[in-house]
């Protein structure tokens, strides 16, 4: 996979604001995809329903939402260094 310089910069875009999200706890489910065009985006549920993946073309990265309300737990607070390199995906990041 070739990832453009505009597609990189975008990418990282996706990522911070996921990232901004996920600290905010601010969605119902949210899923962060990955997909072999070397596209990376956010989606998002406020009815909490679970997404669907027609065909191997995405992958779910990254997910978070409102089962951390259910269980009384919230995302863990880490920089987005740490949290871009738990996400091992450094190749859609980089033209």
């Amino acid at each position: 996979m070739k990832v453009t310089k505009a597609q990189a910069k975008k990418n990282r875009k996706a990522i911070r604001d996921y990232w901004r999200s996920y600290l905010a706890d601010g969605h119902i489910m949210a899923w962060l995809f990955a997909d072999i065009n070397g596209d990376v985006w956010m989606e998002y549920e406020p009815q909490g329903q679970s997404y669907k993946v027609y065909g191997d073309d995405r992958k779910a990265v990254h997910q978070f939402g409102d089962f951390y309300r259910a269980h009384g737990e919230m995302p863990a607070h880490i920089t987005l260094k740490d949290f871009v390199a738990e996400l091992d995906i450094d190749e859609y990041l980089v033209a």
